[in-house]
């Protein structure tokens, strides 16, 4: 039994060999149906004399050659040959009827190339289609070609600077470098193997714009930020007789977990998430430090520099006031009134709710470039080095890498830096700033007049919904909750924007906590 398994798994297996096994075995099949059919419908002892190729052949005493003379009459026979004709007719029909419905299920332009794949499969020709990858594409003679659509087999010849991912029938994926190396200059496509990927062997560029923040918060701008970087190829001693090869490991890696893309892409996310994570790893001074080395800044100039930029980050917030006490007219059931303190009325008897008093707004962080090329330079060295190995997991290697701008908060370190004389404090107030008074604006005016204006309503309007078969008596604490929960969600708007909660407002929802119980 296992001799027989080894036998059909030589027939019917995907390779040269295989094939070349088939054709014989459908050749010699052929021939047991021909020899059956000749010598069942056609004896040698009754082919007639008169038999057209007896006449051609010469008179023999001999019985052996008789014999064959005689069977070989036989082969030949008309009704022999109409039989066997009809054989050959079906299977040529049935190959054009299995190559067309091949050319509709893979769209091929051509339905001739589905009836040489056909061919192919069971004559042991050497007339696979080939194809031929240079630059990271197909040469353009050999766009159409049929392993394309179906896959192998076939030929494949790839270039120096390419690499191709090729995919099994049952999932399995496999990287082939650059057949410069193979032993016939060509790598041969096994039986429906296809190509997914053209992989680019040759130096990436890729130029990104990066914004990130000190461990600190300072924010950073790093524009123009340019990397070339190629894959990491290691290269044998050829005079030992070993070819050159390129590690691959991390490249089918992330074939195997993102699918088929552009490997570049993959390599700009993780460089662009190691530059963040340098940043946020680092506090400003420190990325100052590094570059004592190159005498960009003395300790004079850090100080001074860091010192500023922690002034102009500090923030300020505005302060509410009241200026009335709250509205609790319409709670009728609350029972006795009474003022909490740390409210005051207003003088005129009218009820604005509240008042703000406009300090200091943060002014936004303006980024001014620091072109100091020895200060970029220690940067790029210091991230080259803290992140070499994960740069070398990526499996590529870092060829160059220039930033052409660093932007840092507010100045350039050779302004002026010395108190209130610089320019940063004479500037005006930009769109930022007048954004942040249109959001205070707007939590003054909408979220919280609104708010008290329409409190009852709402409150009737939830009553009504959701309460309609209490009591009367019930109604006094459902209100008061039903208040409290308005002022909490109003607290939570004022919060929202950064302001600050009175401590009469506190004392007011202490009290109506208090009632509800």
């Amino acid at each position: 039994m296992r001799l027989i398994e080894e036998f059909f798994d030589l027939i019917f297996n995907k390779s040269p060999l295989s094939s070349t096994a088939r054709f014989y075995i459908l050749v010699f099949i052929l021939f047991i149906i021909w020899m059956t059919l000749a010598l069942s419908l056609h004896p040698p002892v009754t082919i007639p004399e008169s038999h057209f190729l007896l006449r051609f052949l010469p008179y023999t005493h001999d019985p052996i050659i008789d014999l064959l003379f005689r069977v070989t009459a036989a082969f030949f026979s008309f009704d022999v040959i109409i039989r066997v004709a009809a054989i050959f007719i079906t299977f040529f029909i049935a190959k054009k009827y299995t190559a067309a419905y091949m050319s509709l299920i893979y769209s091929l332009p051509k339905t001739k190339d589905a009836d040489n794949f056909l061919a192919n499969s069971i004559v042991p020709i050497q007339n696979y289609p080939t194809i031929i990858i240079r630059k990271s594409d197909i040469v353009k003679n050999f766009s159409d070609s049929i392993l394309f659509k179906i896959g192998g087999p076939g030929k494949i010849i790839i270039g120096i600077e390419n690499a191709i991912f090729f995919e099994s029938n049952n999932g399995a994926i496999e990287l082939i470098g650059p057949t410069i190396n193979q032993l016939h200059h060509y790598y041969f496509l096994q039986w429906f193997k296809q190509l997914r990927e053209i992989i680019d062997l040759r130096d990436q560029s890729i130029n990104l714009f990066i914004q990130g923040r000190t461990k600190n918060g300072i924010l950073l701008n790093l524009k123009d930020v340019n990397f070339i970087f190629s894959l990491v190829q290691e290269i044998k001693n050829k005079k030992s007789g070993s070819s050159s090869t390129i590690n691959f490991k991390f490249l089918e890696k992330i074939y195997r977990e993102i699918g088929y893309s552009n490997w570049v892409d993959f390599i700009i996310d993780n460089i662009y998430d190691l530059i963040i994570g340098f940043l946020r790893k680092h506090t400003l001074e420190e990325l100052l430090s590094k570059s004592d080395q190159q005498e960009t800044f003395t300790k004079v100039q850090r100080e001074k520099y860091l010192h500023y930029i922690i002034q102009q980050q500090k923030t300020y917030v505005s302060h509410i006031v009241h200026k009335t006490k709250p509205p609790i007219n319409h709670l009728k059931r609350l029972g006795k009134k009474k003022k909490s303190k740390g409210l005051r009325k207003h003088p005129k008897q009218t009820h604005q709710t509240m008042r703000f008093i406009q300090n200091n707004l943060l002014l936004p962080e303006e980024l001014k470039p620091i072109s100091n090329i020895n200060f970029i330079n220690s940067i790029i060295n210091q991230f080259k080095e803290e992140y070499k190995g994960s740069i070398n997991n990526l499996g590529i290697r870092l060829e160059k890498m220039n930033i052409d701008t660093w932007e840092s908060p507010y100045l350039s370190i050779s302004n002026n830096l010395h108190g209130k004389s610089s320019p940063f404090f004479k500037k005006v107030i930009d769109f930022n700033v007048q954004k942040n008074r249109e959001i205070q604006a707007q939590a003054k005016n909408k979220e919280i007049l609104e708010f008290i204006r329409n409190i009852s309503r709402n409150i009737e309007i939830q009553i009504h919904e959701d309460n309609q078969n209490l009591n009367q008596k019930d109604l006094t604490p459902l209100i008061v909750r039903a208040f409290i929960f308005q002022l909490i969600k109003l607290k939570n708007n004022a919060l929202k924007y950064g302001l600050r909660i009175p401590t009469g407002f506190t004392k007011l929802m202490n009290q109506l906590q208090s009632r509800s119980n």
